[in-house]
C-alpha cells in the first residue's frame, strides 16, 4: 500500500514508530565530499525541514526533489526520517531554498525550526578553535534578540571550495558573522543534555557580515531613514516653502500685497494733497 504524501511538519510533530511518506527538496546532500554530512541529508518543503538518515549514495545535489518513506525517529535528540525506501524524483524541476533569515532567538527555537536551513548573523562572544588553531569548531553569536545562536561545524565539514577550514581567520571574538547552516540539535562536550544549534553545512557559508546586515540590518528598518527621506518633509521645509508660506509671505511674495498695501499708502498721499490744496484755497478767498 503506497501512503499519500504528507508535510514534513506533520511527520516532525508525529509521534515515534509513525511512517509517512514526504516529499522535499535537497537542502544539504552528497555532491561534495568536503560538504556532505555522514549518511546523512536534509529535506525541505514550504512547511518544513527534517534529517533524513540512513543516505550515503554520492552525488546528490542541493535542490534535487526526493520522496522518501520511512518512519519517524530521533537522534540525541534530533528529530529525523530513517528510510524504508527513497527516490529521487529526477523528472521534477530543482528547487533550491535560500537560507530563512531569523534571529538568534528564532533560529534556536528548535520545535519551530529543527531541520529548517536558516542565516543568523550577530557578534562572535565566543570561538572554540580546532587543535592547529586555525579551523573553527564552533562559536556564538549575540544580535541583540536574547539568545545567542550556537554555531557547530563538524570536523570533517570544510570549505566547499578550497577543502579546507580557515575560519579562525575571521571567526573572532567581537568580529561581526553571518552564518548559514541547518538548525540542529545534539548533546555537546560530557553532557547528556542535547542543545540546539546550526549545523554548518558548507563553511563558505560562514562569513564577514556586509555592512547594513543583520542585529543593525533594522537599520534596515530605518531605511524608513528613508523616512528621513521624510525628513524629505525637509522637503517639507519645502513646506518651508511654507517658509514658501512665508512664500506666502511670498504673500511677502504677494509682498506684492505689501506692494498693495504700499500703493494704497500712496493713495491716502493723494488725498491728504488735494484736501490740504482746498484747505488753502478756501483760506485765499477768505483772504480776498
Amino acid at each position: 500500500v503506497e501512503l499519500p504524501v504528507s508535510a514534513i511538519a506533520d511527520a516532525r510533530k508525529a509521534n515515534m514508530g509513525d511512517v509517512f511518506t514526504i516529499e522535499g527538496y535537497v537542502t544539504a546532500g552528497t555532491s561534495n565530499e568536503n560538504t556532505k554530512f555522514f549518511d546523512a541529508i536534509y529535506l525541505q518543503d514550504d512547511t518544513a525541514g527534517i534529517t533524513v538518515f540512513p543516505y550515503a549514495q554520492a552525488g546528490l545535489e542541493i535542490g534535487t526533489k526526493m520522496k522518501i518513506t520511512g518512519y519517524v525517529d530521533a537522534y540525541q535528540g534530533d528529530k529525523e526520517i530513517q528510510i524504508i525506501s527513497s527516490k529521487i524524483l529526477a523528472d521534477e524541476e530543482k528547487r533550491i531554498y535560500e537560507p530563512e533569515k531569523l534571529s538568534a532567538a528564532k533560529a534556536m527555537d528548535y520545535e519551530a525550526n529543527g531541520g529548517k536551513l536558516v542565516e543568523v548573523t550577530g557578534t562572535v562572544t565566543k570561538v572554540v578553535t580546532d587543535a592547529e588553531g586555525t579551523g573553527v569548531a564552533q562559536f556564538w553569536l549575540d544580535d541583540g534578540s536574547g539568545s545567542e545562536a550556537n554555531v557547530f561545524i563538524d570536523g570533517y565539514i570544510l570549505s566547499g571550495t578550497t577543502g579546507t577550514n580557515q575560519l579562525a581567520s575571521i571567526v573572532k571574538e567581537g568580529a561581526k558573522i553571518t552564518a548559514a547552516g541547518i538548525v540542529y540539535m545534539h548533546p555537546e562536550g560530557s553532557s547528556d543534555e542535547s542543545v540546539t544549534c546550526i549545523r554548518v553545512r558548507d563553511c563558505d557559508e560562514i562569513k564577514l557580515a556586509e555592512a547594513g546586515s543583520g542585529d543593525g540590518g533594522n537599520t534596515g528598518d530605518n531605511g524608513n531613514s528613508g523616512n528621513t527621506g521624510n525628513n524629505g518633509n525637509t522637503g517639507n521645509t519645502g513646506n518651508s516653502g511654507n517658509t514658501g508660506n512665508s512664500g506666502n509671505n511670498g504673500n511677502t511674495g504677494n509682498g506684492s500685497n505689501t506692494g498693495t498695501v504700499t500703493a494704497k499708502t500712496g493713495d491716502q498721499a493723494s488725498v491728504m494733497v488735494c484736501a490740504l490744496f482746498l484747505i488753502l484755497s478756501g483760506a485765499a478767498i477768505m483772504l480776498v
